[in-house]
């Protein structure tokens, strides 16, 4: 049995690893096995694995634990990842680990028929990217107000689409709906805040579309 590889060790500055792009970052960690390079990972995408597990379980406490466990398996699994030059593929493949937890974690529970949107989960519509481009010069506050206009599922499908990240299939088996209805749920639930947004700004709705109910 020939001997294992010696372990690589490399001192670098804190300013060098945070230099590091994420792929170098994995490779760096594969080499050396020092916790810094891991650690510069989980400091840049906590947040977004965060935001996923909360718009996806709704329960603060269990996100926060689920996103320990997301880069647990991250830890465990890194030899898997297949880095490249491509931006964001690191968070790509991050995202994937968090969603399939989520997902095993919803049908273990019995929560999988259907999860309601709890209306103090104001902690991850911060973090929706506008979907309609309108939300220039909006703070938190008013962003979470014209959500609110909007029914349940249309807000949990936006967040699962916008914050997790979630196909359409994925989406239609946490709220409990046939995938054809999650792209009107999606679809509506832009319009109606785009033309909400637009009606507390003082332009009014687009013509020819009327606000649902």
């Amino acid at each position: 049995m020939q001997p294992a590889p010696a372990q690589v060790s490399i001192s670098m500055s804190s300013d060098e690893i945070e230099g590091l792009s994420d792929t170098q970052l994995v490779d760096w960690y594969r080499r050396t096995h020092e916790t810094p390079y891991f650690a510069e990972l989980f400091h840049r995408h906590k947040a977004c694995v965060y935001s996923i597990r909360l718009a996806m379980l709704r329960n603060p406490a269990d996100a926060e634990d689920y996103t320990q466990e997301t880069f647990a398996k991250a830890f465990r699994g890194i030899d898997s990842f297949r880095g490249s030059d491509e931006c964001d593929i690191f968070a790509h493949w991050l995202k994937g680990i968090a969603k399939r937890a989520c997902l095993t974690r919803l049908q273990a529970i019995g929560r999988h028929g259907r999860v309601v949107l709890q209306e103090s989960d104001s902690g991850a519509l911060e973090r929706i990217p506008d979907p309609t481009d309108a939300t220039d010069g909006m703070d938190r506050e008013e962003v979470i107000s014209v959500l609110q206009t909007l029914s349940p599922d249309q807000r949990q499908a936006l967040k699962l689409a916008f914050v997790a990240g979630c196909s359409h299939k994925e989406i239609a088996r946490v709220i409990g709906v046939e995938r054809s209805k999650v792209r009107s749920l999606i679809q509506n639930g832009k319009r109606m805040f785009r033309n909400e947004w637009e009606r507390r700004k003082g332009a009014g709705p687009q013509t020819g579309e009327k606000r649902l109910e």
